[in-house]
């Protein structure tokens, strides 16, 4: 439990910080994309304290707050929606079968989130809610999944473009850079959703295994290092990607 503790606090100090910045960016160039995704990651922080506040993990159904229960699964349904919503006016924006894509993750999202809350609060008082609804609790992960590998597919389909253009000098090796590491959040948020819903439909969540634990531990870890690098990058880190961009 303490590898999970210590990946969820970086990945919430992460998102909080990065989300922070983009929203404050966002002031200025009055962007959709950077608002989104700043309230995105907002969001994401939000979801975790609201879901540990609610005992969902630690407690029979009959103990579980729920009021923290429902705001935390409405607020990780309205996070994974936002995802998808900075993919569809970031890359596609144009598109009639982007819009039509987001508008079913979206409708997924908050059904299998609505699905998921129903079914834990129909369990009986001494129930272990994430055994007794680990069917509709590993299937809000489902939808997230599919916004995470859209948001992958396009960052590597931009990130082709912007590498091709840099080897004619037309493009800042650091939008090479970020484009890079925002494909690498998106596949590794994929993977650790797959993994992570397998084990939960085997029971061996986080809670419950240290095979769980260290697979949420690495994909928060795995995470929060290349969204922090993408978005808030050190001057050695920026001085590093240049050398090598023009040492190649």
């Amino acid at each position: 439990m303490a590898l999970v503790l210590a990946s969820q606090l970086l990945l919430i100090a992460v998102c909080g910080a990065v989300g922070g910045r983009i929203l404050w960016l966002a002031r200025r160039t009055r962007g959709a994309p950077e608002v989104l995704i700043g309230l995105g990651l907002i969001t994401i922080v939000l979801t975790l304290p609201l879901l540990g506040a609610s005992g969902i993990g630690r407690v029979p159904a009959g103990e579980l707050r729920l009021g923290p229960l429902a705001a935390g699964i409405a607020v990780l349904a309205f996070a994974q929606t936002l995802i998808a919503a900075f993919t569809w006016r970031t890359f596609r924006p144009g598109a009639g079968w982007a819009l039509g894509l987001f508008a079913v993750i979206a409708a997924a999202q908050a059904a299998t989130c609505l699905a998921a809350y129903q079914s834990v609060v129909g369990l009986p008082a001494d129930a272990d809610p994430t055994v007794g609804a680990r069917g509709w609790l590993a299937g809000m992960r489902v939808p997230g999944s599919f916004a995470y590998l859209w948001t992958a597919i396009e960052g590597l389909r931009e990130w082709s473009r912007a590498r091709r253009r840099r080897a004619l000098g037309l493009s800042d090796p650091m939008v090479v850079n970020r484009l890079a590491l925002w494909t690498v959040v998106g596949g590794v948020a994929v993977l650790n959703n797959v993994v992570s819903t397998g084990l939960q439909l085997a029971g061996l969540g986080p809670v419950h295994t240290v095979t769980g634990a260290v697979v949420v531990a690495i994909g928060g870890v795995a995470s929060s290092v290349p969204l922090y690098l993408a978005f808030l990058p050190p001057p050695a880190y920026r001085r590093w990607v240049v050398a090598a961009a023009t040492a190649g």
